[in-house]
């Protein structure tokens, strides 16, 4: 022992010498092993996932659809302040050595395997590279080791600016963002060629720890970061210490909603996109998540805003049941021209995904259903005047008696005659049923199929009213047939397709459309429905919207579905509101759905030119007379209707009777009664009567609507309201009495065979209500 030696000291030593010498011949044995490998082992091909990308109509980014959102550039396209700044961060030798840094390497294995364990990084960007190309982030020897053999082939196959190139594609950068243009696109909102000084030196700091230095969550942490990236530029001499200090006093400008995904389409949309991928191309379908497509959709990033807006403010207010919020809603507006899908929603929450009620919800329609029938009434040269009776009628079916009603239960009939465009503006059930059986139910399915309803229905009596369920979407693309002229459209979102690099892989053909109606009969449905909205069950929505517009409202049998399907020129929308769990709603279409078409629609058409419908070549306008429909006589109250050419009439109404139609008025023992001398344009018909006659009428109407007790009169109450309620049909009550309403003005003179006041017809002036 030497006496400069403390007691025991001597064999310490050795013990340590032996411990690192077995150390170096372990080190040594393993870069020979490692050695050898990089010459034995193949090279996998690196697999990298890349987001697709979807466009809007505007050329804007509405969606990024990925298991790893990553989407790769060239190196050139980065910036170099960030690559530089990647480098002096990560692997400041990083173009002087070869895989990995030897003394790192080194210090780091012997360190490893003293401890048993994985205690040292010193990984260079190559050895990142093939982690994040082939390996698990597990942080074991035998992945470390692993590592090593793949930096090494990966040294021998690529060149430096390649596996940098590859690193920034790859490298994660948090909030789901695997390399720098997902990076830049979710924290900053610009393509990473875009980035300033700022945003460039944060990105780089971001790889080491995302998640402690989230700037959207710790900004003083990740600006605590940034300053460190910049004083590594600093100290080689890649930025001068006041370019760094100004650097640092810029702003990030942070992305709004950075943190919420960014996604302007709804889980509905990308939903309806990715099934159409999938019908183009099957592989699509399964990959689309990791194959990098760049798809151009036929979103409008305004209409889509428009609709989830009139959602927000207008549906209403829901209550939580079974976890999901009831009512539910679904909304879908399109190009009537084309088919394109402007606006998709399937439920009150766009980004809620799950079940996708756009598309796959079948339920009752109610009364939307009635444009079908009428088209199909229309098609066989029957015109918007002609009536059917509103009075109680029982048919025999193969089920069984079957006696259509309205939905006021004190009030289930007119008891008068309705023209087709009255009981479409007041959407009365049983005038729809006397037409389903006079053109036979075949022809409202086949109205249908041809209009693009591709659900199950059945040739029922019942199915003018709504009774088989379909889609909101089969509904918007069935309605543009009688926006656009007659022709039938095939919906659809996706436009274009093409892969990372910009090559176009499939292109949507122009729209093929189909004529299936004639323009004529789409001119004169879309007339009727036009009543809908100013003067029948949706008054008051054309007002909404501020330009020509049509619809119809429909309400499901039990009241479990509202719905409101209308259009103008350049949009055609259909809204549903309803329980996943049928249940009786607290609205109808006219409440529920209305508000929300109309403040949709509203919304998504401000700004663009109020057009109207064209007037085709196979209608004419014609002024009629109110009391029977025929060319009007000097003294007939008139209105314009369009006609298909060859179905107007040819005769003149017969001169008006005043005193005659007076005395029948007398004759009324109840309210029916007076309906049906009133029907049709009963409105219009009183406005052209003497004071005299209206003074009269106005006091009869009191009397047998409020009848003294020892008065009885037969069949007497108030009007029954309008009504959508029987097997399958829908409801939509209050909508007027079927044109009549009560008279103005003027007192009344004495009941007798003689009318006081004198009786010429031409007291009063015609009127032309247009």
């Amino acid at each position: 022992m030497s006496a400069t030696e403390p007691n025991g000291a001597a064999p310490r030593a050795a013990a340590r010498r032996f411990r690192w010498s077995r150390a170096a011949a372990a080190a040594a044995l393993l870069s020979l092993l490692l050695l050898l490998a990089a010459f034995v082992w193949p090279l996998p091909a690196p697999q990298l996932d890349q987001a697709t990308i979807l466009y809007g109509r505007d050329g804007s980014v509405v969606a990024e659809l990925f298991r790893q959102n990553r989407t790769t550039v060239r190196l050139d396209q980065v910036p170099p302040l960030l690559r530089q700044a990647v480098v002096d961060t990560e692997d400041a030798r990083f173009y002087q050595h070869g895989a990995f840094d030897g003394r790192g390497l080194a210090r780091a294995l012997v360190s490893d395997l003293v401890h048993g364990r994985i205690v040292e990084g010193g990984s260079t960007i190559t050895q990142q590279l093939a982690k994040n190309l082939y390996l698990s982030n597990r942080r074991t020897l035998w992945r470390k080791l692993a590592e090593a053999v793949l930096a090494l082939k990966l040294e021998q196959r690529y060149t430096k600016d390649q596996i940098l190139e590859m690193y920034l594609n790859t490298v994660y950068f948090g909030h789901g963002a695997y390399g720098v243009e997902a990076a830049s696109l979710t924290y900053f909102g610009r393509p990473v060629e875009r980035l300033t000084p700022a945003q460039a030196t944060l990105l780089a700091g971001l790889p080491q720890a995302p998640s402690a230095d989230d700037p959207l969550i710790h900004p003083d942490a990740a600006r605590e970061r940034q300053q460190q990236v910049l004083a590594r530029l600093v100290a080689a001499g890649h930025l001068a210490p006041e370019e760094a200090q100004a650097i640092a006093r810029q702003p990030w400008k942070l992305a709004k909603g950075a943190d919420q995904g960014g996604n302007t389409a709804s889980d509905a949309f990308i939903d309806a996109v990715v099934r159409e991928l999938g019908t183009i191309n099957p592989d699509w379908a399964d990959d689309v998540y990791r194959l990098g497509l760049r798809v151009d959709t036929t979103l409008d990033p305004a209409v889509q805003r428009a609709v989830e807006t009139a959602v927000e403010r207008h549906l209403v207010k829901g209550t939580v049941v079974d976890g999901v919020e009831e009512p539910q809603v679904a909304v879908v507006a399109l190009d009537p021209a084309t088919g394109a899908v402007r606006a998709l929603l399937g439920s009150r929450d766009p980004h809620a995904g799950g079940f996708n009620r756009a598309l796959d919800a079948r339920r009752q329609p109610g009364s939307t259903f009635k444009a079908f029938l009428y088209a199909a009434v229309l098609e066989r040269r029957h015109t918007l005047l002609e009536t059917q009776v509103c009075e109680p009628v029982t048919f025999r079916t193969a089920g069984g008696a079957y006696t259509p009603r309205d939905d006021d239960p004190a009030h289930p009939y007119h008891y008068a005659p309705l023209s087709i465009l009255r009981a479409v503006a007041v959407s009365d059930n049983v005038v729809a049923v006397k037409w389903t059986a006079a053109i036979g139910p075949a022809a409202v399915v086949d109205m249908a199929r041809r209009a693009g309803i591709t659900s199950p229905l059945q040739p029922t009596l019942s199915v003018a009213l709504g009774a088989y369920g379909v889609t909101p979407l089969e509904m918007a693309a069935a309605y543009a047939v009688f926006d656009n002229g007659g022709y039938r459209v095939q919906p659809f979102t996706v436009v274009r397709v093409r892969d990372a690099q910009g090559r176009v892989l499939w292109e949507r053909p122009r729209p093929a459309r189909q004529a299936v109606l004639d323009p004529g009969v789409a001119y004169l449905t879309t007339y009727a429905l036009r009543q809908v909205v100013t003067s029948g069950t949706g008054a008051g929505l054309a007002d909404v919207v501020g330009r020509p517009v049509a619809g119809k409202t429909g309400t499901s049998d039990n009241q479990q579905d509202a719905w409101f399907v209308g259009y103008a020129p350049q949009l055609v929308t259909a809204v549903w509101v309803g329980n996943d769990q049928p249940a009786p709603l607290p609205g109808y279409g006219a409440s529920l759905a209305g508000p929300v078409w109309a403040n949709a629609m509203r919304l998504a058409l401000r700004g663009q030119p109020v057009e109207t419908w064209k007037t085709p070549g196979d209608v004419v306008w014609l002024d009629v007379s109110t009391v029977d429909g025929l060319l009007p006589n000097p003294t007939s109250p008139t209105m314009r209707v369009p006609f298909l050419k060859g179905t107007e009439p040819t005769q003149v109404s017969p001169a008006w009777d005043w005193e005659n139609f007076w005395k029948k008025l007398q004759e009324a023992q109840s309210l029916q009664d007076l309906q049906r001398l009133l029907q049709p344009g009963g409105a219009e018909l009183l406005q052209a009567a003497p004071d005299w006659l209206r003074a009269w009428l106005a006091e009869r109407l009191l009397q047998l609507q409020n009848p003294s007790p020892s008065e009885e009169v037969p069949g007497g109450g108030s009007a029954p309201g309008s009504s959508e309620t029987a097997p399958g049909g829908g409801s939509e009550p209050g909508a007027g009495t079927g044109g009549q309403g009560a008279p103005s003005g003027g007192s009344s003179g004495p009941p007798g065979a003689t009318p006081p006041g004198g009786t010429a017809p031409s007291e009063a002036a015609p009127v032309s209500p247009r």
